[in-house]
């Protein structure tokens, strides 16, 4: 069979190594989107509904955008009625911003595009606004005040916010709110306990779903797209934040577990989730802005970390045809960095999420001869034309799975599907 190179797709990950009780981390995962000016100490961030935007608050009055795949940041709202925002979340529809005014106690809209602050609200109850969700629908806001150690309720359309839940009266009890993608559950970060806990919307329910070590001072929170699993940035207790962390921890509760550590995180500052779910973008200031409040300052930065793993697929044959009566269609899995092909869940791999491998007998091998082990598994090929539905042209096929510990994994190769007519 005439091979071709396979389709290079970048393998990321994340090693986290123990050495006396001392995390650091080799991050391969983590991708520098901008960093330097104009990003001098990014607070908040949020990511457009359709991933292809970053917008970032921060300490210097400013509102700023960036491409998600990386570039320079532009100013896009600025003055001192965005002084010291933290918290930045997107309406469904990507139109407008919402912006939680730390030092100023307010709540602002901007159009996405930029231009001037509307103020949704200001003054009491809102102390020091910090985190700032809102609900599916759009209809709702829902603010994290570190001052008034509570959660309010406002609508988007502006006025006086309520009061739903009032936390522990301890410095910076609450910092920041996710909300449940069926909306009827906030989960809620307390910076000063390091607890993590759900609130439900329905009936009231208050549910701690962790708390205490390994969380320190777990300031900063994001949801998975599926809803099942949150994100909490953790500040550390090192004195140079070099054990600063972000943790994922299932929304039933349980132990949180490790998804980066150490550098290039200084602070545990804010996240975001990508639409796809497939990344964390994370805001983080420039390191001497964490002491020194003024010049000279070092450049903020923004990251983004992958949270599933990519493998290199290659499928044959290059072009299917729909009439075809062939018994196969071939795959060859490749991995880098830590991982082995041996280490692939056979029972795991799908062909666009739902067409099982067949029970046609794997075979570990070079096929294209880069000195790399590949996995070769085959799939029915009248299933897939079956799934295929008629489609054709150039068609993107993925492959997903896990490795052995639980790592998700994806690649893709994308093959020419014809359907002749007959003569």
């Amino acid at each position: 069979m005439k091979k071709r190179p396979i389709n290079t797709i970048s393998f990321v990950m994340t090693l986290v190594i123990l050495l006396g009780g001392f995390q650091t981390a080799i991050a391969q995962s983590t991708t520098v989107i901008a960093s330097g000016e104009p990003l001098l100490d990014p607070t908040g961030i949020a990511v457009s509904p359709n991933g292809e935007t970053i917008y970032v608050t921060d300490l210097f009055d400013r509102v700023l955008s960036v491409p998600a795949t990386g570039g320079t940041p532009t100013v896009i709202a600025s003055g001192p009625l965005v002084n010291h925002t933290r918290g930045i979340v997107v309406s469904p529809d990507g139109a407008t911003l919402y912006i939680a005014g730390y030092y100023k106690n307010n709540i602002l809209s901007i159009s996405a595009s930029g231009g001037s602050p509307t103020i949704l609200a200001s003054g009491y109850p809102l102390i020091n606004p910090h985190g700032i969700e809102i609900s599916p629908d759009g209809s709702k806001l829902y603010i994290a005040d570190v001052g008034a150690h509570a959660i309010l309720e406002l609508p988007v359309t502006g006025g006086v916010p309520t009061t739903i839940w009032t936390g522990p009266q301890v410095p910076y009890a609450i910092s920041d709110v996710v909300v449940s993608p069926d909306g009827n559950t906030l989960y809620i970060a307390s910076y000063g306990t390091a607890t993590i806990t759900s609130l439900s919307l329905l009936d009231g329910t208050l549910t701690v779903l962790a708390s205490g070590p390994p969380l320190t001072w777990s300031a900063n929170l994001a949801l998975s797209v599926d809803g099942a699993t949150l994100y909490i940035t953790d500040s550390g207790e090192q004195e140079f934040y070099d054990d600063s962390a972000i943790y994922q921890l299932p929304v039933t509760g349980g132990e949180p577990t490790l998804v980066l550590v150490g550098s290039p995180l200084h602070v545990g500052g804010m996240i975001a989730v990508s639409p796809d779910g497939r990344a964390l973008y994370a805001a983080e200031p420039g390191f001497m802005e964490i002491y020194n409040w003024g010049p000279p300052y070092e450049p903020g930065t923004i990251l983004r970390i992958n949270l599933v793993e990519q493998v290199d697929v290659n499928i044959d044959p290059d072009t299917l045809n729909l009439k075809s009566s062939g018994g196969w269609v071939t795959a060859y899995i490749e991995v880098y960095g830590d991982y082995n092909v041996t280490d692939i869940n056979l029972s795991t791999l799908f062909l666009e999420g739902s067409l099982p491998i067949s029970d046609y007998p794997f075979e570990i091998g070079d096929y294209d001869n880069n000195g790399i082990a590949d996995l070769m598994v085959k799939f029915d090929r009248q299933v897939l034309i079956e799934y295929l539905a008629g489609t054709i042209g150039d068609v993107s096929l993925s492959i997903t799975g896990t490795f052995s510990d639980g790592t998700p994994f994806e690649g893709s190769d994308a093959i020419a599907v014809i359907n002749p007519r007959k003569k």
